[in-house]
């Protein structure tokens, strides 16, 4: 019988030694890198791509939207065009005359030019032409006429006069030269009671050459006291039968406080109301500037 041969091969014995080494060093820096490889779950990727894909979703539906506003506003311009054309090539029509607050208008300030109605000669020296030339845009045509008027007393002083006339730009410098020259106070200083010549001024301001034209004439007595109590009535009597004299015509009245009304010791404002009703006109009371004074004797006009 042969003997099995028992020896040992050195070569194969070292290759498996080589392989195991090999192995195991694998392992072992497989173990070491391990923690620093990339996490491969899908799950956040999967995420990723849905908000990605939710984003794409939101931009697009903005640019839908962004697209129908440009498309709006496109086609709003080009109908702000069309219109504009089409209003380029109308043929141009015949201008029609502005709107007025006024008709034609014949208007007379009767102003108490005493010593105690000094800001309001100075508010008609100051304002008149405004007052006119604010009336000339309001109305298509208008006559001023002026009564400065003073105590009895005065004589042929207690009434300086400046005819009623239609205003132009050279009439209106003439009214401005007037009321410059005209003067407060007494020129006798006889002047001792509270009463006015105010018959004196209501019969110049009914006398005025009124235009034919005029729809509405206009008479404003400006004071801080009534007339003299005989002749009261006849001025009331007057008022009433210029207002009924034509259709259009008033007769307002505009009262100035002064010291001796706060106290209650004159009786302007009672008198000057009755003056006004008679004279289907307004009665203003208290103070403001000269031309608002005016333009609210003016408002039932």
């Amino acid at each position: 019988m042969k003997q099995r041969n028992r020896e040992i091969n050195i070569f194969n014995m070292s290759a498996l030694d080589l392989f195991a080494s090999a192995l195991g060093a694998f392992i072992l820096i497989t173990l070491l890198l391990l923690p620093f490889f990339p996490n491969l779950d899908p799950t956040p990727v999967q995420e990723k791509l849905e908000k990605t894909q939710t984003g794409l979703d939101a931009a697009e539906a903005e640019a839908r939207e962004l697209q129908a506003r440009l498309a709006e506003s496109i086609a709003r311009e080009q109908e702000l065009q069309d219109k504009l054309k089409a209003a380029t090539d109308q043929p141009k029509k015949e201008k029609t005359p502005p709107k007025v607050a006024f008709p034609p208008l014949d208007l007379v300030i009767a102003l108490d030019t005493t010593d105690s109605m000094h800001k309001q000669v100075k508010g008609l020296k100051n304002e008149i032409e405004q007052i006119a030339s604010l009336l000339l845009k309001f109305a298509p045509s208008v006559g001023i006429g002026v009564v400065d008027f003073k105590d009895r007393c005065e004589g042929s002083r207690a009434t300086n006069v400046f005819p009623l006339v239609e205003m132009n730009n050279a009439s209106i410098r003439r009214l401005s030269e007037f009321t410059r020259g005209i003067k407060r106070g007494n020129y006798t200083r006889c002047n001792r009671d509270q009463e006015e010549a105010v018959n004196l001024a209501l019969d110049r301001a009914v006398a005025m050459p009124w235009r034919s034209q005029a729809k509405v004439r206009l008479i404003v007595i400006i004071s801080d006291n009534p007339a003299y109590p005989e002749t009261q009535a006849s001025v009331l009597q007057q008022a009433s039968q210029f207002a009924a004299s034509r259709e259009g015509n008033r007769v307002s009245t505009v009262h100035v406080p002064t010291w001796r009304h706060a106290l209650g010791m004159a009786g302007g404002p009672e008198f000057l109301e009755r003056l006004a009703k008679a004279g289907k006109g307004q009665f203003v009371g208290g103070g403001g500037s000269f031309t608002a004074t005016i333009l609210l004797a003016l408002a039932d006009t």
